[in-house]
């Protein structure tokens, strides 16, 4: 039975023990704070209903590990909780929710989570809030009573029971790429990691040009990811730079536009133009490769 079978059985025999939460949570530089609003059981029931028909979908789905720099449509990912570096700080604001207040604003919040619980499982589906679940921004919403047409006065919020992520004990189940992103830190794990990379490759003092080369990568989140992504593989990546041979090979071999230079004693990488970070990037990760038998060549940028 995969995990998405095991999740529908469990919500398809939900007991009177069955605990069912929704929070709301908006997320900025200071933290989380979340939002609790008292559910109603009629409006419970039809979240459980969306929320399995929306499982059910993946039962048959491909899995694999979570990737930051690519991702392949219909696939779901996975991850640990220590993946995004502050779960437990979005669960301290579900243990300490605020009473929602007339003055709440929807355009304030990031992301809804509803939890399901008893003695056996513990499931947190989590859906990232965009500007078009956030209903009457602009516009007017009005509703019939009798033959009166009314304005609705009250800023509306569409919960869809479509699922971005799944939480079970320490694993995240991803759905959509980029609400993982979103929803935790990975931002700011990204351009950490992505800093920390680059100190390393400066100590290895392989590239020439190198603050300009840190500057261009630094100024790219696409670069974070991939730089981020390098060090969780392999973070003594700086070793390549002591087979500048092999290098070269693969600069001939893929006709790459990077010049490799010479000073005294010391060989790099000429570092000229925003357009050579990829290809240096990739030559550092060892993503170039040639198949033994069909002598094919590709890149390998998983």
């Amino acid at each position: 039975m995969s995990i998405f079978e095991k999740i529908v059985n469990d919500l398809n025999n939900l007991d009177n023990n069955a605990n069912i939460m929704l929070y709301f949570t908006q997320k900025n530089k200071l933290g989380y704070t979340t939002y609790m609003p008292n559910v109603k059981n009629s409006l419970s029931s039809e979240l459980l209903d969306l929320i399995r028909g929306n499982i059910e979908e993946y039962v048959s789905a491909e899995m694999a590990e979570f990737n930051p720099t690519s991702y392949r449509e219909g696939v779901v990912e996975t991850c640990n909780i220590d993946y995004v570096g502050n779960f437990q700080e979005v669960l301290d604001s579900f243990a300490d929710p605020d009473h929602v207040d007339t003055g709440l604003d929807a355009n304030d919040l990031t992301f809804y989570c509803i939890e399901i619980n008893n003695e056996k499982f513990d499931y947190k589906f989590f859906r990232r809030i965009t500007k078009f679940r956030r209903l009457s921004s602009k516009g007017i919403l009005a509703w019939f009573s009798g033959n009166t047409l009314n304005k609705m006065e009250q800023q509306m919020l569409g919960l869809d029971g479509f699922i971005d992520l799944v939480c079970v004990g320490n694993d995240i189940y991803v759905f959509n790429h980029i609400s993982l992103e979103r929803i935790f830190r990975l931002v700011e794990k990204y351009s950490n990691k992505a800093k920390e990379a680059l100190q390393k490759l400066r100590d290895a003092d392989g590239i020439s040009n190198f603050d300009q080369f840190e500057e261009d990568c630094l100024s790219d989140q696409r670069y974070h990811k991939t730089l981020s992504k390098m060090m969780e593989n392999n973070n003594q990546f700086g070793d390549v730079f002591n087979d500048f041979s092999s290098i070269r090979q693969v600069i001939d071999m893929f006709d790459l536009d990077i010049e490799i230079e010479k000073c005294g004693d010391k060989t790099r990488l000429r570092y000229e133009d925003k357009h050579q970070r990829m290809d240096i990037l990739r030559i550092i990760n060892d993503a170039y490769y040639r198949s033994i038998i069909g002598k094919r060549k590709g890149i390998d940028d998983n």
